[in-house]
């Protein structure tokens, strides 16, 4: 590919050219999917490997080249944004008029739409699912970006801030009382209905993770990690982590075979596609009570955690008390992995992982010294 963005842009229109005038289109293999990209006015249009190929390496670069966004893209949302810009020009290309200018023209548009997706970008963008906690109990916990409540509660605050229609709220209510409903018009309000629905399916609470500044899809990836690990610090709370995790989960990793997700940004709620998901073996039991006096003088530890797994929800994450942020996720991300770990083996190599970021990562010496000092036991000491 070329060197500039211009060069890239005429490569692109020159590869078109070629790919259609030489009949090259018409020629290709029939048990092949075609490589389309889909066009604003509804249509699609066919191009070859090499154009595919050129729109990847322009929107990569471009991007790579903007201060401030190796946190808020993944590799799928920077493919999409790209293909979406091309296709607005390359809607109504001509061919035939000359490269040079005709590249100029695309490289214009397709600068001022990825500009415009870049700075749609900012701001909040919200995600939920459903989840388990304890059971029998209403619990609504806040862990920086993540605010897990009863479904009820969930269900009256988005009604009262206008994200859910009455009538969807009070069909919601109804289903969720296993009660059957009429079917509807397949309106806009039917969907949403539809997804939280299968989003939040018989969970008795709901998780609701935001993350600010994030496109699409690392959104929904940092944000359900962000969940877990906002459940892992409140499984921090037992004697034993490992046990109360068996109970506290998310719908996501729950025993459904497909299950759905549902985000909405500042303006607009947003579908996403479904996932895999694995077993879980249900809420964690506690007696009336003892949650509340549990939760109540957490401070000491949803306080950091909560200022750690927002500054890693941020995807222009903030330069203050970014290393303690950085250290404080880490240990509580190698803890959820160790208590996870079928193998006894790995879960003991990953809670050493956890002492050795606690540690500043230098290694047993460190983690000797961590030790003395919380325990305040000089080394060789029985």
């Amino acid at each position: 590919m070329g060197t500039s963005f211009a060069e890239i842009c005429q490569k692109i229109v020159e590869s078109l050219r070629d790919f259609y005038d030489t009949g090259a289109a018409e020629r290709l293999p029939k048990d092949r999917f075609p490589n389309l990209i889909g066009l604003p006015n509804g249509k699609s249009l066919l191009i070859p490997d090499s154009v595919s190929q050129g729109i990847s390496h322009f929107s990569r670069r471009w991007f790579a080249q903007q201060i401030g966004f190796a946190g808020q893209l993944a590799s799928k949302d920077i493919e999409r944004l790209g293909r979406s810009a091309f296709a607005d020009a390359l809607s109504d290309i001509d061919l035939s008029r000359d490269p040079t200018a005709l590249s100029i023209e695309i490289l214009r548009t397709v600068s001022e739409r990825l500009s415009a997706e870049a700075s749609a970008l900012e701001g909040p963008r919200t995600y939920i699912c459903g989840c388990w906690l304890v059971r029998d109990q209403s619990v609504r916990m806040l862990i920086g970006p993540v605010l897990f409540e009863p479904r009820e509660d969930w269900l009256g605050r988005n009604l009262s801030e206008g994200r859910i229609s009455s009538t969807a709220a009070r069909r919601i209510r109804r289903r969720w009382a296993g009660v059957r409903v009429r079917t509807r018009k397949k309106t806009w309000d039917y969907y949403r209905e539809e997804a939280i629905v299968d989003t939040v399916a018989n969970c008795p609470d709901v998780c609701t993770v935001t993350v600010q500044n994030m496109a699409a899809s690392i959104g929904e990836t940092k944000a359900f990690l962000t969940a877990r690990l906002a459940i892992m610090t409140a499984a921090l709370l037992w004697k034993r982590p490992s046990k109360a995790l068996e109970g506290f989960g998310l719908l996501i990793d729950g025993d459904r075979q497909l299950v759905s997700t549902v985000s909405h940004s500042k303006d607009c709620e947003i579908l996403t596609s479904s996932r895999s998901a694995r077993k879980l073996k249900g809420s964690t039991w506690m007696s009336a009570g003892e949650w509340p006096s549990l939760w109540g003088g957490s401070d000491w530890l949803s306080r950091p955690c909560g200022m750690a797994l927002e500054a890693f929800a941020d995807g222009k994450m903030p330069a203050s008390r970014t290393s303690l942020s950085r250290t404080i996720f880490l240990a509580l991300w190698w803890f959820y992995e160790a208590c996870g770990s079928d193998s006894d083996l790995m879960a003991t190599v990953k809670f050493g992982a956890v002492l050795d970021v606690l540690a500043g990562g230098k290694s047993n010496a460190g983690i000797e010294r961590m030790i003395e000092s919380l325990l305040m036991v000089p080394r060789g000491k029985p």
